[in-house]
């Protein structure tokens, strides 16, 4: 009969740092022990057991675990559970609807903030001020004025990317809104810090 080789320590908390919950298996079930269930629950149930196996009693490494988490499931469980019994439950507890609108959230927020990134920080070959067709170089076309985008989002709350607003203004137009585009369910006239 062949001795099984208990795992030391070091490869049990390894085992644990690589169970990994990815973003795109929220709200889907999968098959654990013969049983379907949502993946976030056979995750913390995978999580609990590895952690009681090394043993963490001290409960360590639940903030670097939580860490690797995707972000909707962070920012709906929170920081405040620092036991494993308590940070696996609040896992556990989520119900699978807003976890998947979380999701949505995070994508929307995170187009969001890369919109405004590629407003703010045109890309490096582009020409810097403002530019003006001059009637020398070209006779039939009026010169455009400058535009100017103004961004506003809510309170220091939450994420201002889930409040902006652009509103884009030529300064021909006496300063009322060309166009909109608008990510808001609350508003405020706080210049965003991006």
């Amino acid at each position: 009969m062949k001795t099984i080789t208990q795992k030391t320590t070091s490869e049990k908390k390894t085992l644990l740092e690589e169970a990994r919950l990815e973003e795109k298996e929220l709200g889907r079930k999968v098959m654990a022990a013969g049983v379907e269930e949502f993946s976030d629950i056979v995750w913390a149930d995978k999580v609990e057991k590895l952690a009681a196996d090394i043993p963490d009693t001290g409960n360590l490494l639940v903030d670097s675990i939580r860490e690797k988490l995707p972000k909707a499931i962070r920012k709906l469980v929170g920081t405040k559970h620092t036991t494993w019994a308590d940070f696996c439950k609040a896992v556990c507890e989520l119900r699978p609807s807003e976890i998947l609108e979380k999701v949505e959230e995070e994508r929307e927020a995170a187009m969001i903030q890369q919109q405004l990134k590629t407003l703010m920080n045109p890309p490096s070959n582009a020409v810097e001020g403002p530019q003006h067709c001059t009637s020398q170089h070209h006779p039939d076309i009026e010169p455009h004025p400058p535009t100017t985008v103004h961004v506003l989002a809510s309170s220091q709350d939450h994420n201002p990317a889930d409040d902006i607003h652009i509103a884009i203004r030529s300064r021909e137009d006496g300063g009322h809104p060309g166009e909109h585009f608008t990510h808001s369910s609350r508003h405020s006239s706080r210049p965003c810090t991006v």
